[in-house]
């Protein structure tokens, strides 16, 4: 009964219930005291938590971060730099992603201005949102062979 059980959460794609339900069974003792409810909420919460970090995996991939391992909490504020932190703490509140604004990050050689951008698209992923890093280099080629192609407006 329970592999029945376990191959219907796998055809379900349930993976991180299952993984939960798993965990119930081998580890009984933990779970003695717990109602139903609280083992069923166990389960869903399994299996969000497994949703959100698969999104979050698939979004850091397509986002083609040159730095995945950038995050704001890291950001060098040295004055030789001329970050604005409050700009930068402004920014990680997502505002500008909330009203569909993009992002263009310019500044001298060496500023670190592809790092900073990593840091905000990762930030921007792990909120939920959808981040996409490209040169501008290279936006403008895609952009004038889209054009060439008639698919500009795509």
């Amino acid at each position: 009964m329970l592999n029945h059980t376990l191959d219907q959460i796998t055809e379900l794609r349930l993976h991180g219930m299952k993984d939960a339900l798993i965990e119930q069974l081998e580890q009984p003792a933990l779970f003695l005291e717990m109602s139903f409810e609280e083992r069923f909420s166990f389960l869903i919460e399994k299996e969000a938590l497994e949703r959100k970090n698969r999104r979050i995996k698939y979004l850091l991939l397509n986002a083609r971060l040159k730095y995945r391992d950038a995050y704001l909490n890291d950001v060098d504020y040295h004055s030789s730099r001329g970050l604005d932190k409050k700009l930068i703490q402004s920014l990680s509140q997502n505002n500008w992603l909330e009203q569909f604004h993009n992002l263009i990050i310019t500044g001298p050689t060496g500023t670190r201005k592809t790092w900073l951008a990593n840091a905000l698209a990762n930030h921007a992923v792990i909120s939920g949102y959808s981040a996409h890093y490209i040169r501008i280099s290279t936006l403008m080629a895609e952009l004038a062979l889209k054009r060439a192609e008639g698919n500009y407006l795509k």
